[in-house]
């Protein structure tokens, strides 16, 4: 009986010992930094990008399961891609991935809460930490829109049924997406006589803020007086070229 029972205390005693053991040898996570690729987002045309880092403060080697969620300013939850984003790192260890979101054109404007956890596993809801930041980025809407930058002209005098007159209108896209612009040019003799320049809608494709240039050639052929206007949308102005005998 009493070797029996030195034999029990030592099972114990061991298994007390083990259970400690697996108690401390356990991964474990804290969130080092998060970063996004803009501060701002085109709803319905832009895709933002986050970057999550972790380190695996825990003494064995781990996987660890990011999900990333932003809302909106009326409260509604979206979901960045993938939903779980997985990472094995060594104890010490740190280690990143990279989640996108493509806001829909009917997510409204304004700054977005981030909000994200980092999951002991691809499908529990158990987790090691979280991280929150408001105001993390900001929805827009697009806006497309031009302003006329110049317009030049090859000569300043025009002699009619002989020559051709070429205008180089130059015009800046100063909206925030990626544009498609047609553009209409027309002369106005003195007596109110409009003419087309050609072609009667030239277009050009121009990204955010560059400068872009659209060529218009006519021909007179048949005209008696002498001053013209230039005239591009709602912009007029008095040009310094004549029409000659």
């Amino acid at each position: 009986m009493k070797t029996f029972f030195k034999f029990g205390l030592l099972i114990l005693f061991f298994g007390v010992i083990q259970g400690n053991m697996n108690a401390y040898s356990q991964p474990n996570a804290t969130v080092t930094s998060v970063t996004f690729d803009k501060t701002q987002v085109i709803r319905g045309v832009e895709m933002i990008y986050a970057a999550v880092y972790i380190r695996n403060t825990g003494n064995v080697r781990g996987t660890f399961y990011i999900t990333v969620s932003p809302q909106d300013i009326n409260g509604t939850w979206y979901d960045f891609t993938p939903t779980r984003a997985s990472i094995t790192l060594d104890p010490g260890a740190t280690g990143g991935v990279q989640v996108t979101w493509s806001p829909s054109s009917s997510v409204p404007t304004g700054a977005c809460y981030f909000y994200l956890k980092v999951y002991k596993s691809s499908t529990g809801s158990d987790y090691y930490t979280d991280y929150e930041r408001s105001s993390a980025f900001t929805i827009i809407a697009e806006t497309r829109n031009a302003i006329v930058t110049s317009v030049t002209f090859d000569k300043t005098q025009v002699i009619r049924g002989v020559e051709t007159i070429y205008a180089a209108v130059y015009i800046r896209n100063t909206g925030n997406v990626r544009g498609t612009f047609y553009i209409t040019a027309s002369p106005q003799d003195i007596n109110g006589t409009w003419y087309d320049f050609t072609p009667t809608r030239a277009s050009i494709t121009l990204d955010p803020c560059n400068w872009g240039c659209s060529s218009y050639v006519v021909s007179f052929f048949q005209c008696s007086n002498w001053s013209l206007l230039f005239l591009f949308e709602s912009l007029q102005k008095q040009y310094g070229f004549r029409l000659l005998y």
